[in-house]
């Protein structure tokens, strides 16, 4: 009994954390909207605080708002660290090729151009470039395959749904 106490405990602060962390990033988007970057920012750091230690993909978006908003604000001493953070936590978490990756080395790269540091930029873009080329690809190919007749110029469209393009009627 003492146990599952002790479990509904946890279970409920987890919780609790969760929501606060939500309503605190939730104010950074206000105040992001509100052009009040500076304000974002804390707000978004206090929601990465909040965010229970397991929930590592909140975490990672939390410090990825805050780096954004302390670049927006011209802060770019305190923009580094939540951007790198950020990126190191989606790599280890989701895998060096996953879109959110490209996502946070493309930010990075961003707060390195306002700062001037081209050479640093530019090897994160063309990554982030290359993750986002393969992602397109493996969709592409994930739509259906081109089926060319020997005998004949024809051109048919298989979708893996089994229908035909000239099957498929659009209603306006």
């Amino acid at each position: 009994m003492k146990n599952t106490l002790i479990l509904s405990k946890n279970i409920y602060k987890e919780s609790f954390l969760i929501h606060q962390a939500t309503s605190a990033a939730e104010l950074g988007d206000l105040k992001a909207t509100q052009l009040a970057y500076a304000e974002a920012a804390f707000y978004y750091q206090e929601a990465a605080e909040l965010v229970p230690a397991d929930e590592k993909e909140d975490l990672a978006g939390y410090l990825n708002e805050e780096g954004l908003a302390w670049l927006e604000a011209g802060k770019y001493g305190s923009a580094e660290a939540p951007l790198e953070r950020a990126l190191a936590i989606r790599e280890k978490t989701l895998g060096p090729e996953h879109p959110d990756v490209a996502t946070s080395l493309d930010n990075l790269a961003k707060l390195y151009r306002a700062q001037l540091r081209f050479e640093e930029a530019v090897p994160l873009s063309l990554r982030a470039s290359a993750i986002r080329n393969k992602a397109l690809e493996e969709e592409t190919l994930g739509i259906g395959a081109v089926e060319f007749k020997e005998d004949s110029a024809d051109v048919k469209m298989r979708r893996p749904d089994g229908f035909s393009s000239e099957e498929i009627i659009f209603d306006d």
